[in-house]
């Protein structure tokens, strides 16, 4: 079994291919030798400081250079990084900060220290003497592999607070290693990332590609349509890893353009990819891999990945659980029900959280079944996972079940609708009733009437939505998933 940590990627890399690029910020750009001479130079600065085995350290930074030296930095060290989303308003970080107790902060970036905190704030910047010799272990211990967190992540936060997730570097690595695996990635890959690296979703990218010998780019920011084609061509980048607000305006293009001449993958992750954006992929780029992928930040990043050689044969699904993982499918009363019938995703196995920080209410879904993870879904008789939706987004109209993912899903299928989202709202009168909100192309308009069409001639009549509202864009998470709980809010 492979022990390595994710700080031994990077300085096995090092020691590999020392020259050859590791990881692209905007202009900045590191060989693999530059990035764990800044890990060991920032390591050592901080040690400086008493940060050690042990210590919890909040990041507040926006620079995803700083961010990637100081998650490696502080793993040397022991300690344990708490990257932080500095968009959130003051009174959340202050209770996320007050859940978490901190024993350091380091700041850079556009974060401001404003209000003052009962702990040691270090000017993350500032943390990086000239690298010495590029020999880490003299001056740090590491992180325990098994026990001790190496990090400490949130949940998005898009239906209620984050909750904090403590992962150790055996389930960062783990992941990693099986994602890697999955997608086949090679010493020549580059992936480009769009979003942040306080997101599980970017850090598993970014340990994915580094377990493997690869590199990333880092372009904060959806990019959309034109820009991803020549951000993708300008860095050479062999794969994308995306979100469906990003495909969903990449898939007209396609059919104008060819593929950029070294992408050999997309990859596809946060929430479900509506199925003719798959499918307009699909065919106007036959010779790109398309991997759809079903993560929780509870399991490290990925959970589930479908083979892009079923792409066509099962468009929709997510596929089968990283090597090591289990998912299970259960109804109310906590039995496995048959192939082909919806139920609760339960999960165990060995990247599986402990369990969430001082959270005993949350902690509820740790139960002797494994996990649940409150998505609803199916296995097919070769156990490929389909996704139906969150708990909340499965609602009962008239005494019946109503899937939000199903109204979104065939409201999608309209010419002119670039993205959809359904919500249930409270009705005085009627009770749960499913709203849709839409973003019609440009030149469409209002298109209530033909998405209404559609609907009546794809669904039963209980999923036909309340009301129907064209807006500009949908608000998004920084990890770029569809902010449901805003939506609600303005209803």
């Amino acid at each position: 079994m492979n022990r390595e940590s994710p700080l031994q990627f990077i300085e096995r890399n090092a020691s590999r291919a020392p020259d050859e690029p590791a990881a692209t910020f905007g202009a900045r750009q590191l060989t693999h030798r530059e990035l764990f001479e800044a890990i060991t130079a920032t390591a050592r600065t901080l040690a400086g400081h008493g940060i050690g085995p042990g210590s919890r350290v909040a990041i507040y930074s926006d620079d995803d250079l700083d961010l990637c030296r100081c998650y490696g930095a502080l793993w040397a060290l022991g300690a344990t990084a708490v990257p932080l989303n500095i968009s959130h308003p003051d009174s959340t970080l202050a209770s996320i900060e007050s859940a978490i107790a901190p024993d350091f902060g380091l700041y850079s970036g556009s974060f401001k220290d404003a209000r003052a905190r009962p702990f040691p704030m270090i000017f993350a910047a500032d943390a990086v003497e000239k690298p010495g010799a590029c020999n880490l272990g003299r001056v740090v211990t590491g992180n325990d592999y098994d026990t001790s967190p190496a990090v400490i992540l949130f949940t998005s936060g898009s239906s209620g607070v984050p909750k904090a997730i403590p992962l150790t570097a055996a389930q960062l690595a783990g992941n990693a290693l099986g994602t890697a695996q999955r997608l086949g990635v090679r010493t020549d890959d580059r992936l480009l990332i769009t979003t942040p690296l306080y997101t599980t979703s970017s850090l598993i990218h970014l340990l994915t590609m580094f377990s493997g010998g690869a590199s990333i780019v880092v372009e904060r920011g959806f990019l959309f349509g034109s820009r991803i084609l020549s951000v993708l061509e300008d860095s050479k980048c062999t794969g994308f890893g995306g979100v469906p607000a990003n495909f969903i305006r990449l898939a007209p293009l396609t059919a104008q353009s060819t593929a950029p001449h070294r992408l050999r993958f997309l990859m596809n992750s946060g929430e479900h990819l509506p199925v003719p954006v798959l499918q307009s992929l699909r065919a106007n780029w036959p010779g790109v891999d398309i991997y759809c992928a079903y993560g929780l930040t509870e399991v490290a990043g990925r959970l589930c990945i479908l083979d892009p050689a079923k792409v066509d044969t099962k468009p929709g699904s997510v596929g089968r659980p990283l090597e090591g993982m289990t998912i299970r499918i259960l109804d109310e009363s906590g039995c496995e029900v048959a192939a082909g019938t919806s139920g609760e995703v339960y999960v165990s196995g060995p990247n599986l959280m402990p369990g969430y920080l001082n959270n005993p209410e949350a902690n509820k879904a740790m139960t002797p079944h494994g996990f649940a993870s409150g998505d609803f879904g199916r296995k097919d008789a070769e156990g490929d996972l389909f996704l139906e939706g969150r708990s909340d987004d499965i609602v009962k109209v008239g005494g019946e079940k109503v899937s939000m993912i199903a109204i979104e899903s065939a409201a999608g299928t309209v010419q002119g609708v670039v993205e959809c989202a359904a919500i249930p709202v409270a009705d005085e009168r009627i009770g749960i009733v499913p709203w849709l909100y839409y973003v019609s192309a440009e030149g469409h308009g209002e298109m209530n009437d033909r998405i209404k069409s559609c609907l009546r001639a794809a669904l039963p009549p209980n999923h036909m939505p309340m009301r129907l509202m064209r807006v500009d864009s949908l608000p998004r998470t920084a990890s770029g998933k569809i902010a449901r709980k805003k939506l609600l809010e303005a209803a």
